[in-house]
């Protein structure tokens, strides 16, 4: 499906991708009502949060947001431990950009800094320029896609071209690690990307080799096999994909214990939201037979806000065991919560 960028009709085909329609329904947020992006109406109808874990939610999310804001430089990009820089962070504030009609300075900054690599990036030739391609393309494409194009600076005229030729270079793109199935969230971005930018129509994202890789590690993590469900949603049709896809939920409520009754084992806001993602998307006859619990939303909420609320207000919500963890999984969080108390 495609539809047009609403500031400047016939400039910029939009692609309206299935594989994150949770993050957050600030695609509602993201795209708008009318451009379900990342977050169009949800197959399964959300359950509204109580009160209590709502207004908890919108502390939890402010905190997470002041906390990345902390960390973001002067250039608009965040730092990893290994010293890359990257704009993945940029998504956790869509949702309170969304409410305006211009993007907040965190993401405004941000996108400008992604748009500026992209229109100087050499064709990847590292694990490194290959992920900062996935994450720069995403953020520009996904800020685009909300606000139009007004945001970007008048001297980068050859914008358009540089989200094809980006969406090129995705196409192009084979990381030997990813063999494996180890690399699945950034594999995921790379897909998401594509799916949204302009570009060649034989240039398509192929979701098959992500969810047959998977299928092949030994030890897979939640993320991964929540990955690999939302590609095998992706990919085709055939009398065995409900079967794969039930077989994926399955194997989720076996291996989290917060779809069972360990309410206190730690699980990563990763996880959630990847899970979220795919529970979002799947048939609900699937997630009942499968044995999803129906209120799995609130518990996922609950699960967040609450170790936000351990936490307190000062430093990091979800912290993790390096500096890199902890914002990531402050991301993870907040665009989880953001979709969740919508």
């Amino acid at each position: 499906m495609t539809v047009m960028s609403s500031s400047s009709p016939g400039t910029f085909p939009v692609r309206i991708p299935a594989c994150s329609r949770i993050l957050p329904s600030a695609l509602a947020l993201v795209l708008g009502a009318a451009l379900p992006l990342f977050g169009g109406p949800a197959l399964i109808p959300a359950a509204s949060l109580p009160v209590s874990i709502r207004n908890e939610a919108d502390v939890a999310m402010e905190n997470g947001r002041q906390f990345l804001e902390t960390r973001q430089d002067s250039s608009g990009l965040w730092t990893l431990d290994d010293g890359r820089r990257t704009s993945l962070p940029a998504f956790a504030f869509l949702s309170a950009s969304g409410i305006h009609a211009i993007p907040s300075p965190p993401l405004l900054a941000a996108a400008r800094a992604a748009l500026v690599r992209l229109s100087g990036a050499p064709f990847p030739d590292s694990p490194e320029s290959g992920d900062t391609l996935r994450e720069d393309a995403l953020v520009v494409a996904a800020t685009i896609a909300l606000f139009g194009e007004e945001w970007i600076p008048p001297d980068a005229p050859a914008w358009l071209g540089t989200l094809s030729a980006a969406r090129m270079r995705l196409f192009h793109l084979r990381r030997p690690e990813s063999l494996d199935g180890s690399d699945a969230p950034s594999d995921w971005l790379a897909l998401c990307a594509m799916e949204l930018l302009p570009g060649p129509p034989d240039a398509v994202p192929d979701w098959a080799p992500l969810f047959r890789r998977i299928a092949h590690v030994a030890f897979p993590r939640v993320r991964d096999v929540a990955i690999a469900g939302q590609a095998r949603l992706r990919h085709g049709a055939g009398a065995d994909k409900p079967p794969a896809i039930l077989a994926h939920l399955r194997w989720l409520v076996a291996h989290d214990p917060l779809l069972g009754e360990d309410f206190g084992a730690t699980v990563s806001p990763e996880d959630l939201y990847f899970e979220a993602l795919f529970f979002d998307a799947a048939p609900p006859a699937l997630l009942e037979t499968a044995g999803i619990p129906a209120n799995w939303r609130v518990r996922f909420a609950q699960r967040l806000v609450s170790t936000a609320r351990a936490m307190g207000s000062a430093g990091a919500a979800w912290p993790g065991a390096t500096d890199e963890e902890t914002l990531l999984r402050t991301v993870y969080a907040v665009s989880l919560l953001a979709a969740l108390a919508e």
